[in-house]
């Protein structure tokens, strides 16, 4: 089986336009995704041999909070940034290689498809070395094993969970607690039908129940939580000494939205706040609008 590369973007891009190969059989399988999210969820099944990202423009803090992401996931899977043209400064390079990336290729100098197979045959050499070392089958096995397990890093939106249900008053309904911790857990449901199975209830009855009680619909409250989810990793970034330009591309990625621009809106939209106020107060900043969506009750009567 061919080694296997994931692309972040799509064939037809002028990231994928440059790797393309036109004479012979390249060493190497590329697999596409132009969505940063969906390829972090591949990740957590299946480690590729490398990941490429490209790098156009000014757009540094955005590919290195992705790379960031994906380090989180697997620590040993190397990271190729392609450089795509001339416009980005030397600081935006810098941000990818911050954020963990080992390789760059640039566009006029290198060529992209020579360099992944320079990577992907260096990776077999390797690879070849080892098992002439007398180690047998099993021991190779069990060392591959150990390299490809990711280490346990403790990601920014990780911390979530406690940062944002210690946000919430104590008179809150224990199930829209329930929601909440679900909607910021490490892996948070992507759809209604994800969050009512999270929480153990049929999706009508979820439906049922967010109507009754007058909060928004499941969908809305998932949406809520991508904003918790971006909150609570923001003001760890910050605590962590993150500086803004870098933790405001946290905020969004985290909180599930391709651009700062995008996230912004989303933040101003539905909990009239920006994201510097969510940079400071993290998810504290996000209470008095989520707490009037849904209807929250005085503090002095019981949760239902």
């Amino acid at each position: 089986m061919l080694p296997r590369i994931v692309v972040v973007g799509r064939k037809d891009d002028a990231l994928g336009r440059a790797l393309s190969v036109r004479a012979g059989e390249p060493p190497f399988a590329l697999e596409f995704h132009a969505d940063g999210d969906l390829l972090v969820a591949r990740l957590r099944d299946e480690c590729p041999t490398l990941v490429v990202v490209g790098l156009r423009g000014r757009r540094g803090t955005a590919v290195g909070a992705l790379i960031r992401r994906i380090k989180s996931w697997c620590p040993q899977l190397p990271v190729v940034v392609a450089c795509l043209d001339e416009s980005a400064p030397g600081r935006e390079v810098l941000h990818a290689a911050r954020a963990g990336a080992e390789h760059f290729a640039f566009r006029h100098v290198d060529d992209f498809p020579g360099v992944l197979e320079a990577l992907v045959m260096h990776g077999v050499d390797e690879s070849s070395r080892q098992a002439t070392d007398g180690v047998d089958d099993i021991g190779r096995a069990r060392a591959r094993a150990g390299l490809r397990r990711p280490q346990r890093h403790v990601r920014y939106a990780e911390r979530a969970p406690a940062a944002v249900l210690g946000m919430l008053p104590a008179s809150v309904s224990p199930l829209l607690r329930r929601i909440i911790h679900a909607c910021v857990a490490t892996v948070p449901p992507d759809t209604v039908d994800d969050l009512a199975a999270s929480i153990s209830l049929p999706k009508r009855s979820l439906a049922r129940e967010a109507a009754r009680r007058g909060w928004p619909s499941p969908h809305a409250l998932l949406k809520w939580g991508r904003l918790f989810r971006g909150a609570a990793a923001g003001v760890s970034a910050r605590v962590e000494g993150m500086s803004w330009q870098e933790a405001q591309w946290v905020i969004a990625v985290e909180a599930g939205y391709g651009s700062v621009r995008t996230a912004s809106r989303a933040f101003r939209a539905r909990a009239g706040v920006g994201l510097r106020e969510i940079w400071r107060e993290g998810a504290a900043a996000l209470l008095p609008g989520f707490l009037a969506a849904v209807s929250h009750s005085p503090p002095n009567r019981l949760a239902s």
